[in-house]
């Protein structure tokens, strides 16, 4: 695994998909009904809104670490061909 995308996926795009995650919970949780109604919708909305947004960028974030991990392997891969030919 490389430092970089671990710390691409581990440290920022997991962190920002559970903050994205709270703040849709929070959302939820403002969002209740009142007699078929939904009174404080118009706050709960926003923050629904923000969770989704990080969550998304958090799954980017994740999905670049894991391109970043691949695309090392690959170049690590071919480096050891490379050798292996020079070698032979």
């Amino acid at each position: 695994m490389h430092a970089s995308a671990s710390i691409i996926r581990n440290d920022v795009g997991n962190p920002l998909e559970s903050v994205g995650n709270f703040i849709i919970q929070v959302g939820n949780g403002i969002d209740i009904d009142v007699v078929g109604s939904h009174p404080l919708h118009g706050l709960a909305q926003p923050l629904k809104d923000a969770g989704n947004g990080l969550e998304d960028i958090g799954d980017k974030c994740v999905d670049i670490g894991n391109k970043l991990d691949s695309a090392a392997n690959k170049t690590h891969n071919v480096a050891q061909g490379m050798d292996t030919v020079a070698n032979a």
